[in-house]
């Protein structure tokens, strides 16, 4: 690969948008999630692999538009599950009366986490010295993936000490 990024104009911006929002996918989930032959926290716990897996790949494909856009509606399709699984997870986890109090909480530790995220990220980059989109996408992809993956870890840990 070259030193050239791809140079993507307003206009073609634009298109991008409908790929990363998938409302299609968050309705087919949705349905999907509340049939009886879904496992929604291994599927869930698979789509957040999965987005860290696109994350890391549209880094790989700056210098391709129409590859770009397939790694953006795939990051769209399992970032969907995130909508659609969450309140079937909570129902699970927390008794029906605790629900809202349950999602209020979970939407709260969200929006704190999207308020401090972007200014933590940037002053990690200006502090480090270095920006780079690609490096900067590959390390929010593969945090993504690691910590999904070490949470399915210790969940399978606990489990297999609580049988013995």
């Amino acid at each position: 690969m070259s030193g050239v990024c791809l140079v993507i104009h307003a206009n073609t911006q634009v298109f991008l948008l409908p790929v990363f929002n998938d409302g299609v996918a968050q309705v087919i989930l949705g349905w999907a999630g509340d049939q009886a032959w879904m496992n929604v926290t291994k599927t869930y716990a698979a789509c957040l692999v999965m987005c860290g897996v696109a994350v890391v790949a549209m880094t790989l494909s700056t210098y391709n538009f129409w590859l770009l856009c397939v790694w953006a509606a795939l990051f769209g399709l399992f970032f969907a599950s995130s909508f659609s699984f969450t309140p079937v997870i909570l129902v699970q986890l927390s008794p029906l009366e605790r629900f809202t109090n349950a999602y209020g909480l979970m939407l709260l530790c969200q929006g704190i986490g999207n308020l401090v995220g972007p200014p933590l990220a940037g002053t990690h980059i200006s502090a480090a010295h270095w920006f780079h989109h690609g490096r900067s996408c590959s390390l929010g992809g593969s945090s993504l993936t690691s910590a999904q993956m070490a949470r399915d870890t210790l969940q399978l840990c606990v489990r297999h000490s609580s049988k013995s």
